[in-house]
């Protein structure tokens, strides 16, 4: 009885740490979470990449914690930069971490995935009060990026140095010309990100075409 009780004692300490860890330092959502084994949760979590845990906060004021082993995929609204967000969870570590799953926000989807990570320190008072537009970019100034690409997490700082040089060979200079054209910086945080999604979309066009010649 002694055992169970301190058992009980023990996790309700812990569940009651990480939420009140999480409500100072993590919005709170409101959105979906799925489960690998196939279960959904639908109500308020935070999201903590310190510990790469997500906490769930049930109607009757009790906390689930679920670690980015658990977790399939994560789905809300956020109401700060007016757009819907979508997280999964993968076995591959930011910046040569230790093994295990991490938590990435999905940026967007194509022959390269853009992803992305908060830098340590994430504090978000400062741009509040800013317009939507201007507010949006700061924010999205305040994440690490990772293109992921034939299986490999590549960080955005690495991109331009390995993977672009490679590419634009592969493209007869195409990508080079098409930040040309935008006057891309390609020494900026962001801009990069554009040239990724010209090539998803080469990509893509380039697969409708040779589907289309085989039919």
């Amino acid at each position: 009885m002694k055992s169970v009780l301190y058992v009980f004692l023990l996790t309700s300490v812990f569940n009651a740490a990480v939420a009140s860890d999480l409500t100072k330092e993590e919005n709170i959502y409101e959105g979906e979470i799925e489960l690998k084994s196939n279960e959904s949760k639908q109500g308020k979590f935070s999201i903590n990449y310190d510990s790469e845990v997500v906490t769930f906060f049930n109607n009757d004021g009790t906390v689930d914690a679920y670690s980015a082993y658990q977790i399939s995929s994560i789905f809300f609204y956020d109401d700060f930069i007016s757009q819907p967000r979508v997280f999964v969870s993968m076995q591959i570590s930011p910046e040569n971490r230790k093994g295990g799953n991490y938590l990435y926000e999905l940026v967007k989807v194509g022959t390269m995935d853009i992803l992305r990570r908060p830098e340590k320190n994430l504090n978000t008072n400062k741009i509040a009060t800013l317009p939507l537009g201007p507010r949006v970019h700061q924010f999205d100034k305040k994440f690490e990026y990772y293109i992921f690409y034939k299986g490999d997490l590549i960080p955005m700082k690495n991109f331009m140095s390995s993977v672009f040089p490679i590419l634009n060979k592969e493209m007869d200079a195409d990508l080079n010309n098409y930040a040309k054209r935008r006057n891309l910086n390609l020494n900026d945080k962001l801009q990069p990100l554009i040239l990724i999604e010209y090539f998803n979309a080469v990509s893509k066009n380039s697969l409708k075409f040779a589907k289309a010649s085989v039919e």
